[in-house]
């Protein structure tokens, strides 16, 4: 009875009343129309809160002055919602009455919504006039009961935590959460929390957290832009967060300093006045991924904070519950998995730690790797199940999945670009260059995109044809890619061989278009005979191939760089001092994909729809459906400043290889797509933060290869020589190279050459020769060192 109470649909459903004046009539023997009944008009109010989740309405709805309600998400005990309701009679018609009602929630969902019983079309201007003065003095009404509750609620959570004492260690909420108590007090079983406001620090209310985890605020208290801050070391990192105990376990396993925000709704407003606080600092968000709950909330609002890291909790599983969180994490993984998704090690420290003399790499901006949403979160999950950690070649093999998951379904219109990418790995042999694409390759079919996936190899040019013909979009892991360019462009490659860079470039500039296929002669053949021409429409052919420095410089000629087949490749430069040490091998055993992040890449593939093809026809000849990635206002600044800083780069004398920079703005645009496509496929947005990202990564890519390019390209082969034994004395770092360690290496050459080039790079100031004392050796020993 009490259900049927609080829903007008239900009430009325029979209109009993009518019936009863219908039955009234006939017995007094008149002959009346139907009436149609009307519901009480407070009941349509009601039915409009109903339809926005306000399922707890009252059965007497009362006039003139704010009510408090349960607000959808709200707890049995909680009431964020809040009402106000009018009714006067109608200007145009005194008999009938007029109504305004307006509702809302102070957590936000839904922050106000403003009922009347006319629609604005049918009212007069007088009536609007009106409804303009009642929205505005229940908006007044509303402000100064909430100021004058807010205060009392502040005095009152001052004297509730000067009469705490400090929380038991061993309080059952905290030995669940495997949590310490930072800086929080106990009144009698339950925890109590601080509330600070994030801009002036003062209190402002509490939250009471019971033994079996119910948590619950002071009633009439603000809890907006409020926080529980746990100091730390600000160069370890600043964080934000949802709940206390996630905050204490991020505060324990990075040293960091930490905000608890309390709820998602709250993470904007904090990081606002943090960002006030920390000008200039990274701030990373810690959501809640909450992929059990319609919406999933926690990530919706975490996602749409602007100029933070956002990062969510990787699971190994989800079995036992429903993890969410890092507090999670830490309970069912372990503090250092914690640690692990959360950190990671700027390779400009681990480069000062080996003194390692960086003089041919330039450190990848460490910034660029903490990727945050559906991008950030593959990546983190294959760098904690590598044996050799490499984030760089990571972040580059990702890349490219995406791409390819984007491939023939998203442009951006202003420029027609596409997201199809071409991707160079390189990193030593055992250092950890095969795992990103093991792992791709694994989560790939687990969401049953086996099929984007590309032969091992292609033999010719018209082998990536007929592949494309038959799948248009594809993702080729071209392992020992230098070697695979040797075959195929060296003097030995056979003309068949040979067309297959040609190819693979004409089809990366036909990704906006058409590529046509070739023609055959109509002389000698019957034409059932002759073979069709092959268009394809917007192929998106998207490479990712690793090899070692050695055979990938050695394979590359400076017209590789004049013919533009450098410029379309970014190339991933992976840490050469990398080791097994990395990561330990308990994160090594389990390697399947998460079924949630599985199921999210199957979900951002299917998000834009193939088109139909008809019978006896290839999907390659059917013209795509494009969903229109648009632009930020606030990022066309960005992206102009980008164009006139490639041209500055491509005309600049002083630049070696300034054919490198033609298709930085190009490639620039490509990964701000795809990184706006991961963060929401459904209606991407390319934001300032996505092309600064984007540029951190083309630019390195860019001066990168040029560096590696300098030192490798040589005209003669005694300036290739020379190049050599410079980059192998700069590899040791401080410690230098012993006569002895140089000729062992380079017996290949004779000893006058070698002595002669140490000598050139002595007299033009790249080396030092020095006299060091070895242990082992009673006379002092010549080291070489880079300057």
């Amino acid at each position: 009875m009490k259900s049927d109470q609080n829903n007008p649909s239900k009430m009325f459903k029979e209109p009993f009343h009518a019936h009863l004046y219908a039955y009234i009539d006939k017995r007094a023997g008149k002959k009346t129309a139907a009436k149609t009944y009307q519901p009480p008009i407070e009941f349509r109010f009601i039915e409009e809160m109903h339809s926005y989740g306000f399922t707890e309405t009252p059965s007497v709805i009362v006039r003139d002055k704010i009510q408090r309600l349960q607000a959808p998400g709200d707890k049995k005990c909680q009431k964020s919602g809040w009402y106000i309701y009018f009714e006067y009679p109608d200007s145009d018609d005194p008999t009938q009455t007029f109504a305004l009602g307006v509702f809302g929630s102070w957590r936000g969902n839904p922050e106000k919504v403003i009922w009347t019983s006319k629609s604005r079309t049918e009212m007069t201007s007088a009536q609007i006039d009106h409804i303009e003065a009642k929205i505005s003095e229940a908006r007044e009404a509303q402000e100064k009961e909430r100021l004058a509750s807010n205060e009392l609620v502040a005095v009152e959570a001052e004297g509730i935590i000067a009469s705490g004492r400090p929380a038991d260690v061993d309080h059952p909420y905290l030995v669940r959460k495997q949590i310490k108590p930072f800086g929080i007090v106990q009144v009698e079983d339950s925890l109590v929390v601080p509330v600070i406001c994030s801009e002036d620090g003062e209190i402002i209310s509490v939250q009471y957290i019971d033994q079996d985890g119910s948590k619950r605020f002071l009633k009439g208290g603000r809890t907006k832009g409020g926080c529980f801050q746990i100091c730390g070391d600000t160069e370890k990192g600043i964080y934000i967060c949802e709940g206390y105990a996630t905050g204490a376990s991020i505060a324990e396993a990075t040293g960091g300093e930490v905000y608890a925000a309390f709820n998602a709704n709250n993470l904007k407003p904090v990081h606002e006045n943090v960002q006030k606080k920390h000008p200039g600092q990274v701030i990373h968000i810690a959501g809640d991924d909450d992929c059990w709950t319609d919406g999933n909330p926690g990530r919706m609002k975490a996602q749409k904070i602007t100029g933070a890291q956002v990062i969510f909790p990787i699971f190994q599983n989800y079995e036992n519950g429903k993890p969410t969180d890092f507090n999670d994490l830490h309970v069912r993984e372990g503090l250092l998995e914690v640690q692990k998704q959360l950190s990671v090690l700027p390779l400009e420290q681990a480069s000062e730690e080996t003194g390692v003399n960086n003089r041919w790499s330039k450190p990848f901006p460490e910034h660029c790797l903490k990727v945050d949403g559906l991008m950030g979160e593959v990546c983190n999950w294959i760098n904690r199940t590598a044996l050799v950690p490499q984030p760089v070649l990571t972040l580059g093999a990702t890349l490219v999945m995406f791409a390819g998951l984007f491939g023939r379904r998203y442009n951006f219109p202003n420029t027609n670009t596409h997201t199809n990418l071409f991707v160079i790995g390189v990193a030593a042999s055992g250092g950890g260059k095969d795992h990103a694409r093991k792992c791709i390759k694994s989560i790939l079919s687990e969401a049953e995109l086996g099929h984007l996936i590309a032969g091992g190899e292609f033999t010719s040019g018209a082998a990536l044809k007929s592949a494309l013909w038959r799948n248009p979009v594809l993702i080729a892991f071209l392992d020992e890619f230098g070697k695979y360019l040797a075959a195929t462009t060296g003097r030995n490659a056979s003309s068949y061989q040979s067309t297959f860079v040609k190819n693979l470039m004409e089809f990366y500039s036909d990704s906006g278009s058409v590529h046509n296929g070739t023609e055959y002669s109509i002389h000698g053949i019957n034409e059932k005979d002759r073979p069709k021409r092959q268009d394809i429409y917007n192929p998106s052919i998207n490479v990712y191939g690793t090899t070692t420095p050695s055979t990938l410089f050695d394979v590359l000629r400076g017209g590789d760089v004049l013919s533009g087949f450098l410029n379309r490749m970014l190339v991933f430069e992976g840490n050469e001092r990398a080791s097994i040490l990395g990561n330990s091998l308990r994160n090594t055993i389990d390697r399947n994909p998460p079924e949630n992040l599985v199921n999210r890449i199957r979900q951002a593939y299917l998000s834009t729809p193939e088109p139909q093809v008809p019978k006896g026809s290839q999907l390659a000849e059917i013209k795509p459906i494009l969903r229109k990635v648009r632009l930020e206002a606030s990022a066309i600044t960005s992206l102009e400043d980008i164009v006139h800083g490639q041209e500055e780069k491509r005309l600049d004398g002083k630049e070696r290889f300034p054919d490198l920079w033609v298709r930085a703005f190009e490639n620039t645009v490509k990964l701000a797509m795809i990184r706006a496509i991961c963060d929401d496929p459904k209606n991407p947005v390319i934001l300032v933060h996505h092309v600064e990202w984007a540029r951190d990564i083309v630019w390195w890519c860019i001066e990168n290869m040029s560096l590696k390019l300098e030192a490798n390209l040589s005209d003669s082969q005694r300036e290739k020589n020379s190049k050599e034994i410079l980059q192998f004395i700069s590899q040791a770092g401080k410690a230098g190279r012993t006569r002895a360690e140089i000729t062992r290496k380079f017996q290949r050459m004779n000893k006058r050459d070698r002595d002669e080039i140490l000598e050139e790079l002595i007299e033009i100031g790249s080396i030092l020769s020095q006299q060091v004392s070895m242990a082992k050796s009673k006379k002092p020993t010549q080291v070489f060192v880079v300057t």
